[in-house]
């Protein structure tokens, strides 16, 4: 993944281990101190909302989970008013006018494919050039 740093440079988590803050991958990358770090652990049945452009990471030991990321969309321009829009990829100026109404017109229609016919899959978000 690309690290706040720079977007050009990518950052290693090769050694990193949330519950040794202490260590030499900490050390070695002395930006982590500029950011709030929470360690949360989850049990069965728990689970979390990350807010809008957090910088967050997923952890887990073994491989005996379940990970589902569940999106809440406000209408079109709904948001850029909102005390919080400075901070949110919804926000006025934060994403082209076009890139938005595209957004928008994709996130309408995979709701309305749910709505209808009980068509449903998983859909990439990041990549709106693939419609």
């Amino acid at each position: 993944s690309r690290g706040p740093i720079s977007k050009d440079r990518y950052f290693d988590l090769d050694g990193f281990h949330p519950d040794e803050p202490d260590s030499e991958w900490v050390r070695n990358n002395p930006w982590i101190e500029k950011f709030p770090y929470i360690h949360v652990k989850l049990k069965p049945g728990m689970g979390i909302v990350v807010p809008s452009r957090a910088y967050h990471a997923i952890w887990s030991e073994d491989a005996d989970r379940l990970l589902l990321n569940s999106f809440m969309f406000p209408k079109y321009k709904a948001m850029e008013q909102s005390p919080a829009s400075n901070f949110s990829f919804f926000g006025r100026g934060m994403q082209p006018d076009i890139y938005m109404a595209l957004f928008h017109l994709k996130m309408a229609s995979i709701a309305r494919l749910w709505e209808t016919r009980r068509l449903g899959g998983f859909f990439e978000m990041v990549k709106l050039e693939s419609l």
